[in-house]
């Protein structure tokens, strides 16, 4: 649940938004979403030296960190 709040912040803010002036001239829509569930396994399992995941358990790891 976490990694899932993370990865939405994450997504979140890759989207970019500008908050140095009031006025906003265009806004940007977002054009993907990702959703990983990580159903029945622990954080060990998906994020550990033996993961099957290395995509998870290395790169968005590093980051996240």
């Amino acid at each position: 649940m976490v990694v899932c709040a993370a990865l939405v912040g994450l997504i979140v803010a890759a989207c970019g938004s500008s908050s140095s002036s009031l006025k906003v001239t265009r806004q940007q829509q977002i054009r993907h979403v990702f959703i990983i569930t990580l159903e029945n396994e622990n954080y060990a399992t998906t994020f550990g030296a033996n993961s099957k995941a290395p995509y998870l358990s290395q790169d968005v790891a590093r980051e996240l960190s």
